[in-house]
């Protein structure tokens, strides 16, 4: 939540407020870089298989349902068995789940991870900082960011 509210505050609107962090141990927020997406997806399909044995749900968050479409193909051919979350009527009923930025809001998930946390992906402005923070904060004990070349600035 405190990683969370960093970005949030990079949108200087005081109308915004920042949420209150509940005492909760978890690991520190992991940002990770790897040189292409192909090695993101490698590296989180061999973390999914360990993040089972630890957590009931996951979510792997993209920004927009054409990421995760990609995600979905790619995570699914490496033999993960992960469920799509296109719209709000989906049901949510795997241990699993892929789901872009805006269906995340009221959900909470033991671990999210965000595969593309890059700055070309989530730039410096309002609409990117408040996705990052909803994305961010689904997460009750780990979250993961994964980025290609730069972080984005919001999380720096």
């Amino acid at each position: 939540m405190n990683a969370a509210n960093e970005v949030i505050e990079k949108v200087k609107d005081d109308s915004i407020m920042l949420a209150q962090p509940v005492l909760r141990h978890g690991r520190h927020v992991e940002k990770i870089k790897k040189e292409n997406s192909s090695e993101i997806i490698d590296h989180v399909t061999i973390e999914l298989h360990q993040l089972k044995e630890r957590y009931n749900s996951i979510a792997i968050i993209g920004k927009n349902n054409l990421q995760c479409e990609n995600l979905y193909n790619q995570i699914t051919s490496r033999g993960i068995h992960i469920q799509w979350l296109k719209d709000r009527e989906s049901e949510y009923s795997n241990q699993i789940v892929v789901l872009p930025s805006y269906l995340a809001k009221g959900l909470e998930f033991d671990c999210v991870i965000i595969p593309d946390a890059g700055e070309d992906n989530y730039k410096s402005n309002r609409l990117d900082a408040m996705l990052l923070y909803v994305c961010m904060t689904r997460a009750l004990h780990e979250l993961r960011l994964y980025y290609v070349q730069d972080c984005s600035h919001l999380l720096i």
